[in-house]
Formats: C-alpha cells, sequence, structure tokens
C-alpha cells in the first residue's frame, strides 16, 4: 500500500492520457450497426484484429454463444472461420473472454464498444508499474524508474495498442509478471503461478508458447542445485519446484472446452478451420480458403496455426530484421529509437547482474520469431505491434542507461530530443489511426486508388489535417472547443512537459540518485572504500534535503 501511495500520481496520469486517447463511439451497437462504416473503416473497428476479438465478446454476452450470428460473421471477415455449418473465430479467445467485464460495465453507460478497449488500458498501466519495478530492481532510482514505465507507455507503438483492441498488453503483462515473481519472489507458489500464467497466456495468443520459453527454462533450470564439495562437483535438484507445472492445467481446461466447443476438437487450433473471405446475401460462405492457401500471412491475420513451424523461415529472417529494426513503416529507428538507449543499460548491467540474461533472452525470441515470420510487419498497423514485449523489457534498462550517464550533458540532450521525438509520433498513431499499410502494398494501392499513398507516420500527420482524431473523449467532450491538431498538440506538451520535469529534478538532486546507485552496489559487494565514498557526497548536500 505505500508503494501505491507513492505512485498514486502517475497512475492517474497514465490512467488519464490514455482515457484521453481511447478510440470509440457512443452507444452500444448490434449486429447490423457494427456492419457500417461508422464502427468500421471510419470507426474504431477499422481492422480485422479488432473486429474478430470484439465480435466474440460481442457473441459470448449478446447471443450466448462462441459461434457467430450470420450479421456478426459478416462483420468478422476477412479473418473469419466455418466449420460443421457454424461461423466461428479465427483468434485465439483469451482476450475476447477477458474484456466481457468491461463490455458489460460500458453497456451500463451506453458506451459497450469503449468499455470493452478500457480493459487494454488497464493491463497497459499494469505493465508500465511492473516496468517501474524491474527499473528499480536492477538499481534505477525513483526519477530514472518512472522514467522508464512512461518510455514504454508512451513513447513507443504500445501507445497505440493500449486504446482498442489488441492481445499485445495482456500478453506483455503475463510476460512481466512472471519474470517479476521469477526475479524477486521464492517458494513453491511463485512457480505456481508462473506456469498458470504460461496457460493464460496460450489463451491470449498462441504465439506466446515461445516467448514464454526463456522463462519456463529459466524457472527449470533454477530449481537445479550445484554444489563444489571436496568430492567433486554435486547437483542436487528441488522436485518440489517441478510441481508449480499444476498451474498450467486450470487455463489449459478452459483451452481444450474451447477448442472443443468451437472446433470440435481439444487439438484443434483455429486456423486449421476453414477461412471465409466472402458471403453472399443470404450469409452462406461464397469464396474461402484452406490453410495450406494461406502461405505467406501471419498467423494472426489468416488464423494459419495448423503448422506453426512452417511459419519460422530463416530465410526471411535477414528482411524481418529489417522490418522491425530499420524499414520506415515499422522500423524502431522511427518509431521508438528511445529504446534504443537501452542497449547501454543493457551493456552495463549484464557486468553486475545474471538476471538481465532473462529479459535479454525474451527480448531475443520475441525479435528473432517475429522476424522469421510470413508476415512481420503485421498486416495493417502503426509500427511494429509485434515487439510490444521488446518495448516493455527494453525500458528498464532505459532508465538504468540515464542512471548511468545523466552527468553526461550530451547524453541527456540526445535522449532528451529522441524521447520528445518518439512521444510526437506515438502519439500522433494512438489518436489517429493505426490503419497503415506496409511499404510492400503501397504500389498495388497507388494503382487503385490512383494516388500516392503514404505508408509511415506520415499517414497518421494526413489522417488528422483531413479526418481529425477517432479519440472517443475528444469527439464527445472537446471537439467543439479543440481542432485535432490543437488537441494533438496539447497532449505532446503534456507529456513533454511531465518528461521534461522529471529530467530537470533528477538532475538538480543528482547526488540522491546517484548515492541510491552506489549504495545497491556496495551492499552486494561490501565495499568500505563505496562507503567511503557515500560520506563523502553526503558532506556535499545542502542541510534538509532528502534522496532517494
Amino acid at each position: 500500500m505505500k508503494w501505491l501511495s507513492k505512485n498514486i500520481g502517475i497512475i492517474i496520469f497514465c490512467i488519464a492520457i490514455l482515457v484521453l486517447s481511447v478510440r470509440g463511439l457512443s452507444g452500444n451497437p448490434d449486429s447490423t450497426q457494427l456492419n457500417t462504416d461508422k464502427w468500421t473503416s471510419e470507426g474504431p473497428f477499422e481492422l480485422s484484429p479488432e473486429r474478430g476479438r470484439f465480435a466474440l465478446t460481442y457473441s459470448l454476452v449478446e447471443d450466448k454463444s462462441i459461434y457467430f450470428s450470420k450479421e456478426i460473421a459478416r462483420f468478422t471477415i476477412p479473418d473469419l472461420g466455418y466449420i460443421n455449418g457454424k461461423y466461428v473465430s479465427l483468434f485465439a479467445p483469451g482476450v475476447s473472454f477477458i474484456v466481457v467485464p468491461g463490455y458489460l460495465l460500458g453497456k451500463v453507460y451506453g458506451v459497450s464498444q469503449v468499455g470493452s478497449f478500457f480493459v487494454i488500458i488497464i493491463f497497459a498501466v499494469l505493465n508500465a508499474l511492473i516496468i517501474q519495478k524491474l527499473a528499480k530492481f536492477f538499481g534505477a532510482g525513483n526519477l530514472t524508474s518512472t522514467l522508464s514505465s512512461l518510455a514504454f507507455l508512451f513513447a513507443t507503438p504500445s501507445f497505440s495498442y493500449a486504446v482498442n483492441l489488441y492481445q499485445h498488453h495482456i500478453s506483455t503483462f503475463l510476460l512481466l509478471v512472471s519474470t517479476f515473481l521469477l526475479l524477486t519472489r521464492r517458494g513453491f507458489v511463485k512457480y505456481l503461478l508462473i506456469w498458470f500464467l504460461f496457460g493464460l497466456s496460450l489463451l491470449v495468443d498462441y504465439p506466446n508458447f515461445f516467448l514464454f520459453l526463456p522463462i519456463i527454462i529459466y524457472s527449470l533450470v533454477e530449481a537445479i542445485i550445484l554444489r563444489m564439495r571436496s568430492s567433486g562437483l554435486t547437483v542436487k535438484v528441488d522436485l518440489w519446484k517441478y510441481f508449480g507445472i499444476l498451474g498450467i492445467i486450470l487455463p489449459l481446461v478452459i483451452f481444450f472446452w474451447y477448442n472443443k466447443s468451437a472446433y470440435g476438437s481439444p487439438l484443434q487450433l483455429a486456423g486449421t478451420v476453414q477461412n471465409v473471405r466472402e458471403m453472399d446475401s443470404k450469409g452462406n460462405p461464397v469464396r474461402s480458403i484452406t490453410p495450406d492457401d494461406n502461405e505467406g500471412d501471419s498467423i494472426e491475420e489468416s488464423g494459419n496455426t495448423q503448422n506453426a513451424a512452417t511459419f519460422f523461415k530463416t530465410r526471411n529472417l535477414a528482411n524481418g530484421l529489417y522490418v522491425h529494426l530499420l524499414s520506415p513503416d515499422r522500423g524502431i529507428i522511427y518509431y521508438a529509437p528511445v529504446t534504443l538507449f537501452g542497449i547501454l543499460g543493457i551493456v552495463e548491467l549484464t557486468k553486475k547482474k545474471k538476471q538481465t540474461s532473462l529479459l535479454i533472452s525474451v527480448i531475443g525470441v520475441n525479435l528473432i520469431l517475429y522476424s522469421m515470420w510470413g508476415d512481420p510487419w503485421g498486416g495493417w498497423g502503426f509500427g511494429s505491434r509485434y515487439l510490444v514485449p521488446s518495448y516493455a523489457f527494453t525500458a528498464p534498462f532505459v532508465g538504468l542507461a540515464i542512471s548511468k550517464f545523466r552527468k553526461n550533458t550530451m547524453f541527456m540532450i540526445m535522449i532528451t530530443l529522441t524521447f520528445f521525438y518518439s512521444l510526437s509520433v506515438n502519439t500522433l498513431g494512438a489518436i489517429t489511426t493505426s490503419s497503415n499499410p506496409p511499404e510492400v502494398e503501397v504500389e498495388y494501392l497507388s494503382s487503385q486508388s490512383h494516388k500516392v499513398e503514404k505508408y509511415t507516420y506520415e499517414r497518421n500527420i494526413d489522417f488528422l489535417s483531413s479526418h481529425g482524431s477517432k479519440s472517443y473523449f475528444y469527439n464527445e467532450f472537446l471537439s467543439d472547443w479543440l481542432s485535432p491538431w490543437q488537441f494533438y498538440l496539447v497532449m505532446v506538451a503534456i507529456l513533454m512537459s511531465l518528461v521534461t520535469t522529471f529530467i530537470l529534478r533528477m538532475n538538480s538532486f543528482r547526488y540522491g540518485s546517484e548515492i541510491e546507485f552506489v549504495l545497491k552496489g556496495g551492499k552486494e559487494g561490501k565495499n568500505l572504500k563505496v562507503y567511503l565514498e557515500i560520506m563523502d557526497k553526503l558532506k556535499t548536500l545542502p542541510r534538509g534535503i532528502k534522496f532517494w
């Protein structure tokens, strides 16, 4: 509770910014209304991942069924499954289940869609708080650890995917909680919880199986104790820790039940289902494809999970790395360059804490997995949405880099300007649209529209000028007072002001941060020289100044 009271201000701030940005419309749309442009291309359900997940939530609540009515099926196209004469979802069901409470609460106030999207905001804020805790665990101070969380939440594409209906923040939450438990807690219960969260992650998104592997392997190895004795090396295994695997039972029961109910077999996944791309006027499937026809599409976009291994092709790796890191349509260097400063923090911490290998492994698996993916672009989107977990696991190291180099004026100028750039770009994406095509589709789109089609965040700039904002709060309460550009500039100014305040305050009281950093290192090393240096620092502090 003490920790919560200290952070209540930043929690309220983060929620407020995300609520101001959340996309949506007033009303409780029925199945007929959902199929209009107002709710799809011009509204909050502009892309198929949002429609597909909301469709299942709607069916569960309104139709009391995991099967889609013909109207909801039409709303879900092109990611629509068809099996045994019934229309079904082509997405893992976890997100749709989780947002049901938000849908029900929003429906009471006439905003069922906004209520559903708000659930994702909760997970995004929780992710920021866990990042703050991880940064502190690795040695950052209060201010720098908070800057880490702000960098993740508002200076990466995570901002855009916190205000609509995607699985990325929920997946990231499960990964972060498991990592935090593994690094900071002891006892059998933590292993039980990690396996439980691992099982939940499979319900949220199938590729989470691979993202969780470093965490699962680390927990298994942790149960092995190596000791050097006079007789030689001895190996002891704490078997009780392995019984934590029992935690996965309940999520797997739900997983198998859903697959059996929806697809006819506990082991049959969404991608093995026939994919319907068109329906006739009577609601019958007209054009459909089998999973084998989806070669080259992403599992998430096509639903093809019949053989996930076929999507991990090493020949895609070079292009995938370019797409995620350097390309103008998805690359980190264009959309989240502030995270690159985390490399300095990683270099610093790998010398001191072996636990950094766990975070680095998750980042590596995430990057390599989706670089070998058939569709590294993630369909139409803003920045690289597949790398949201990597943004989160890199963020603590950004704070550590600031702690390490805060006295270096050139470094602070560079990271501040980069922070401002990243905030500006990602605020633009959050309050406008995620419907940005990958570069490889632009030539075809231009030939169809007979105009130059943009594919970077320039498309969002044009959208803000021509269509305005998709923010529910702006359109409902502020549109008569502010133009879309004024709303955008106010949002950016608020975020920049907070970051500037933190940086200036950190430099004003830099000795306090430095002492905490040295204390943590000194405590481990029990080095007398370290403590003498601390005492020298204390003598230079003006009387009455408190340090953290």
